[in-house]
């Protein structure tokens, strides 16, 4: 028997994150991995790895598709690829970043 993943709210993703949520991508409407509109707003420490949740030091504007590659990558316990715009690397673990 599988175990049913909990309801947003339940892992912390209610209205006061849904709140969070809006002020954050008003003033960061560009996707921080690769420059287009972003629509969602991710933890760059994830917070099961001790991440602050409501915290905009710990949050990034990205678009759908580099926030799926991203949570994939951690998933899988992988390195992101890839650099910004700017030519830093993408990876917040990489050496470049220390």
């Amino acid at each position: 028997m599988s175990e049913r993943r909990p309801s947003a709210t339940r892992r912390g993703y209610g209205e006061t994150w849904r709140r969070f949520r809006r002020w954050y991508l008003k003033l960061h409407p560009v996707c921080a991995h690769c420059g287009r509109g972003a629509s969602e707003v991710d933890h760059i420490v994830p917070l099961s790895e001790g991440g602050a949740h409501l915290d905009p030091g710990n949050s990034q504007a990205l678009c759908k598709g580099c926030h799926s590659r991203k949570t994939r990558a951690e998933q899988d316990g992988g390195k992101l690829k890839g650099c910004r715009a700017d030519g830093t690397p993408i990876d917040a673990g990489h050496w470049w970043h220390e």
